[in-house]
């Protein structure tokens, strides 16, 4: 949890001591993103130096890995930090890693990892461990080859690190996109903040619902405080609560149809636990219209469909949700499931073959396999996904099982 306090706290004790940043690591991924850690850390020093006061100092070392984070142990490489900064003389480090993600064989981007530490020599500790997911990005500009630091998301990202390391508040963007209040709209006062920062700090339930509670008192309209006693109420039964709070977040909410779409979800859900399954279905029918790529309400209502024996209905709208993201491992679970129920053990070997492509060590998807090849007949395949059920999960439910179906079959 990021050491945030509304006094400066932190900010008065870098102060006194000079803090050095350490280059990101970008692995192998090549010069642009080399390009973007350095670019994204001098832009930081200079506000750091500029706007804070801070001592600051970018030691961008000849190698472009930062050994730090090798693969080494937690113990490791928390005593190699301690180790570089007492010959730095320096009390503060931070360091961190770019980490590109791909989707596809052609190395296009998905997500750019952005994870950032603030270690204190001193207290021999992290002060902050956080993480940003940069998920936007030029279709001219996202793949490893041709990727380009953007002036403005840089900017951006420079602003909310700083702000996590000074509790300075360059502007709402920035606010915006601290560990607490991410993708939420916020006013900027302190007084809200203050409740907020405790409330993410309390060690029980109680104490947090109240602290919202003053919070949503200094700001009627602030979406994220209405959020989290939602996810809360859901967290402890109190369904009727939480369908309350989520649906005041609905009402005030000034995010894109994406974010309103998941509220939505989440209302229909506790609908679907009190069992008002109508209700329960009108908020997800309206979660598809906000957001239509956003998997779970299909889900739902599929599995809505399954319970009250529709399997047809249930089918449609696995299938839709498997259509949307067809590496959503659900979907495979939920029509084999469906499939095996109906008897169409064709269909069904599908689906299972497609979660065993995307879990091929899940012991469970090998004992269904191996339970839909006997339905089909093929004794020869079902033996051996039942023997790969029984070396992956030796002493477990699934593996048991299969060692049963195996000695019975050795006994014939």
């Amino acid at each position: 949890m990021p050491l945030l306090t509304l006094e400066g706290l932190v900010v008065n004790e870098l102060q006194r001591e000079k803090l050095l940043i350490l280059p990101l690591h970008a692995g192998n991924s090549g010069q642009p993103f080399v390009d973007f850690q350095r670019l994204f850390l001098f832009g930081l020093m200079v506000k750091l130096n500029l706007f804070t006061g801070l001592i600051c100092k970018n030691s961008f070392l000849k190698e472009d890995i930062n050994h730090f984070e090798a693969k080494l142990s937690a113990e490791q490489k928390i005593q190699g930090l301690y180790q570089f900064c007492q010959n730095s003389r320096t009390r503060y480090l931070l360091t961190g890693a770019v980490v590109p993600r791909m989707n596809g064989l052609q190395q296009t981007l998905k997500t750019l990892r952005i994870n950032l530490r603030l270690y204190d020599s001193q207290d021999n500790r992290y002060l902050f461990d956080v993480t940003y997911d940069l998920a936007q990005f030029d279709p001219n500009a996202n793949t490893l080859q041709t990727f380009q630091a953007n002036m403005g998301t840089l900017n951006t990202l420079q602003n909310w690190a700083s702000s996590l390391i000074t509790n300075t508040i360059y502007n709402v963007s920035s606010l915006q996109m601290t560990p607490y209040i991410a993708r939420h709209q916020l006013a900027t006062d302190k007084e809200t903040l203050k409740y907020l920062i405790q409330a993410e700090n309390a060690t029980d339930y109680s104490a947090r619902i109240r602290l919202y509670e003053q919070a949503l008192k200094t700001n009627a309209t602030l979406e994220y405080g209405y959020v989290s006693l939602g996810k809360i109420f859901r967290l402890a039964q109190n369904y009727q609560n939480s369908i309350l709070y989520y649906q005041k977040a609905f009402e005030v909410s000034q995010c894109p149809n994406s974010t309103k779409g998941f509220y939505a979800t989440e209302i229909g859900i506790a609908y679907a636990l009190l069992g008002h399954h109508d209700a329960a279905t009108q908020w997800w029918l309206r979660a598809i219209e906000l957001a239509p790529t956003y998997i779970n309400p299909y889900m739902n209502m599929g599995m809505t469909f399954e319970e009250m024996g529709n399997h047809d209905g249930a089918e449609a709208y696995f299938q839709k949700a498997q259509a949307i993201d067809p590496h959503d491992i659900r979907s495979y679970i939920n029509l084999s499931r469906i499939y095996s129920k109906s008897g169409q053990w064709d269909k069904a070997l599908k689906q299972y073959l497609g979660q065993l492509s995307r879990e091929p060590n899940d012991p469970w998807c090998h004992n269904d396999l191996g339970n839909c090849y006997l339905q089909l007949g093929d004794i020869k395949s079902a033996m051996e996904h039942f023997e790969k059920t029984s070396t992956l999960d030796p002493q477990g439910e699934a593996g048991q099982f299969a060692k049963l179906l195996l000695s019975q079959f050795a006994a014939v």
